[in-house]
């Protein structure tokens, strides 16, 4: 699809791949889809949980709420790197490295 891309973030040798994400046990994937001057990111978590999901980004961070089947969407993205750091009502935080989109 024109406009669109897809990563995924996921927990495997993270040391060594700039993809992965220093959580044990917990992974994402999100779509980048072109937006006007910005992106829309659609994501779920890996397992399905719900929790709080910031995206930092160029023009500063959104946060958006993940749904119990670890859902989420981020408007008003900028171009360029972001990161997307997660806080799970146990407290357990997940942070991805930084991707371009």
């Amino acid at each position: 699809m024109k406009g669109a891309c897809h990563v995924a973030l996921n927990r495997s040798s993270w040391r060594h791949d700039p993809w992965c994400a220093p959580a044990e046990g917990l992974s994402a994937e999100i779509e980048a889809l072109e937006v006007g001057e910005g992106r829309r990111l659609t994501g779920q978590l890996v397992p399905p949980q719900a929790g709080q999901v910031e995206v930092d980004h160029p023009g500063g961070h959104v946060r958006v709420e993940a749904n119990e089947m670890g859902c989420f969407v981020a408007d008003d993205v900028r171009r360029g790197p972001v990161r997307l750091r997660y806080r799970g009502g146990d407290g357990r935080i997940f942070e991805t490295p930084w991707v371009v989109v």
